[in-house]
C-alpha cells in the first residue's frame, strides 16, 4: 500500500501533477468567491488533466502509430537506410565519448541499427545542429554505430539538416551521389504523416 501512496505522491510532485493541483486549488478559490470565468477555467483544467493521463494520450496517439503498416523482415526493401533525426543531448557523458541520442530518437536509432545488421545496407544519418551549443545528432549517432560494430564505410552523414524538409532535400542529394537511390526510412510512427508530406514535397514518394 505504501508503494502506491509513494507513486501517487511522485505523480503530484512532478510538474504536470503540480500544475493540475494548482489549477484545482485556484478553482476552489474562484468557486468560493463566485468569480467570473470559473466555469471556463474548470473546463480548461478538465481538458488539461485528461490530456495528461495515459489512457487519453495513448488513445489519441494510437491512430498515428497504426496509420502505416510496419514492414516485416524480407518485406523491407531499399538500398540505403535513412535515420531521421529526433533530438540529442549535448554534453552528456557516454562511455566512448560525449553526447547521447534523445529518448524520442532512441527507438528509431535501434530500429535502423537492427535493419542495418539484418540487411547489411549503408545507413544515412540525417540530423544536424539547430541552435548554437546543441549537439550534432549525426556525429553522436555515428560514434554509437561505430561502437556497435557498423563499418565506417557503411555510414553516411547529413549533418546539416534542421527540419524534415532539409532531411529530405539533403538526404536525396547524398543518396543520388553516394549512398543509394531507394531508401528505407526510419522515423517514429507517430510523426509519419507529417514526414510523408515533407517527403512528397521533395519528390521522395
Amino acid at each position: 500500500m505504501l508503494l502506491y501512496i509513494i507513486k501517487w505522491l511522485y505523480a503530484w510532485i512532478l510538474p504536470m501533477g503540480g500544475i493540475v493541483l494548482a489549477l484545482i486549488l485556484l478553482l476552489c478559490y474562484m468557486f468560493r468567491k463566485h468569480s467570473p470565468g470559473r466555469w471556463a477555467l474548470a473546463a480548461i483544467t478538465a481538458v488539461f488533466y485528461l490530456l495528461s493521463i495515459e489512457p487519453v494520450s495513448n488513445g489519441l496517439i494510437h491512430p498515428l502509430e497504426t496509420a502505416y503498416d510496419q514492414p516485416q523482415g524480407a518485406d523491407v526493401d531499399g538500398d540505403v537506410i535513412i535515420l531521421l533525426g529526433g533530438g540529442s543531448r549535448a554534453g552528456v557523458p557516454d562511455f566512448d565519448g560525449t553526447g547521447q541520442v534523445g529518448s524520442a530518437a532512441a527507438n528509431r536509432f535501434l530500429m535502423a541499427l537492427r535493419l542495418q545488421k539484418a540487411k547489411d545496407l549503408p545507413i544515412l544519418l540525417s540530423g544536424g545542429t539547430i541552435l548554437k551549443g546543441d549537439a550534432n545528432e549525426s556525429e553522436i549517432e555515428k560514434r554509437m554505430l561505430l561502437s556497435l560494430g557498423v563499418p565506417e564505410n557503411k555510414i553516411f552523414m547529413d549533418d546539416k539538416s534542421r527540419n524534415t524538409a532539409e532531411n529530405a532535400a539533403f538526404s536525396r542529394q547524398i543518396c543520388e551521389h553516394q549512398a543509394g537511390r531507394s531508401p528505407s526510412w526510419s522515423p517514429a510512427p507517430s510523426i509519419c504523416p507529417g514526414r510523408s508530406a515533407s517527403l512528397r514535397a521533395k519528390a521522395w514518394t
